[in-house]
């Protein structure tokens, strides 16, 4: 009996070896190609700002050890995605045309986590790594169409074009905006480490604020973001990016949403509400309801459901729904539009 026991025990070790061996056939391609397009996004990031990749760079993006990391560079460059430099690596030719299709299918679905499935933007970036790697070409450019063809994913980063280069980002870190009353504008929005992002969101920083850098306390960053005063640790403010905001974007006061705008004047869009998601979020961004755009409250009906609104020598009527959830600040004088 014991020896029947035991050729059963052995067959049953073997067919589950035999299970393993080809669930690990099956896996090892599919986590090499998500290390890569992890890699690749990383390396469009130095694309974009014109700088090489070091290898401490990538590793700690990947959060891998210098040696892991150094063998996935080796098997990119044997395969001809990547060479290397004196001080790191950069993208080959057809390196720069997948580490685009990756960059933008990641920003596509952040968007579309954040607009259709109303994601908060804390968790955009954990998830949308998860889907990406499943995702076709097909399916990508089928998402892109779905979506309106958007120009920014919810961080403030731009989607990539196929078969363009990357413009180079006009931004720079909040830690190294000047004190006083040059206003900066936040554009962008470090998605990681995921701990630092919530902080900045707590203060009620996004892609669209306006702030003041009111002071510097030892570690910690004294900011004016519309009249009220927020501190942020230098480390943390590391990851939010901003640029000079434009004259026409000087504010004073809250934010406040559109529909409460006084007629005649006029306000500087800051960004639409969580809640507006999917077509009607769509539609407002076609409309040219956008981050940073002017917009003058004009005439209403009669009962004041109704609301035009002067935005981009164009008048459009929204309900008072819609402009309530775009949100907005007076701007400090009249402002001429302009295209």
């Amino acid at each position: 009996m014991n020896w029947i026991i035991l050729l059963i025990s052995i067959v049953l070790v073997v067919v589950a070896m035999g299970w393993l061996k080809v669930q690990w056939t099956r896996w090892r391609p599919m986590r090499l190609r998500t290390a890569t397009e992890d890699a690749l996004k990383l390396l469009y990031v130095s694309w974009q700002a014109d700088r090489l990749l070091t290898l401490d760079a990538l590793a700690g993006g990947l959060g891998w050890s210098p040696r892991r990391a150094l063998e996935l560079l080796e098997q990119m460059e044997q395969t001809g995605l990547v060479r290397s430099k004196d001080q790191g690596m950069e993208l080959t030719e057809q390196g720069q045309q997948l580490a685009t299709q990756i960059t933008r299918t990641h920003r596509l679905l952040e968007r579309y986590l954040a607009d259709e499935a109303g994601w908060p933007l804390g968790s955009l970036h954990h998830m949308a790594n998860r889907i990406e790697h499943q995702l076709t070409d097909t399916q990508v450019e089928a998402l892109n169409e779905h979506l309106g063809h958007p120009q920014v994913d919810p961080h403030g980063d731009p989607i990539p074009q196929l078969g363009h280069t990357p413009e180079p980002l006009l931004r720079q870190p909040l830690t190294d905006w000047p004190e006083g009353d040059t206003l900066a504008q936040v554009v962008h929005i470090e998605d990681e480490p995921a701990a630092a992002m919530r902080q900045v969101l707590a203060i009620g920083l996004r892609p669209g604020v306006v702030l003041k850098v009111q002071s510097r306390q030892g570690h910690l960053l004294e900011l004016n973001v519309g009249g009220v005063i927020r501190t942020l640790p230098a480390a943390v403010a590391l990851g939010v990016h901003v640029k000079l905001a434009e004259q026409a974007s000087v504010q004073t006061g809250e934010t406040m949403k559109l529909a409460t705008l006084s007629r005649g004047k006029t306000s500087h869009i800051v960004y639409l509400a969580d809640s507006c998601r999917g077509l009607a979020r769509r539609r407002l961004l076609d409309l040219g309801f956008t981050p940073g755009a002017k917009v003058q409250a004009t005439f209403s009906d009669a009962v004041g459901a109704t609301r035009a609104y002067r935005i981009r020598d164009t008048l459009i009527a929204l309900r008072r729904e819609q402009a309530d959830q775009i949100l907005v600040r007076p701007c400090c004088s009249p402002v001429v539009e302009s295209n």
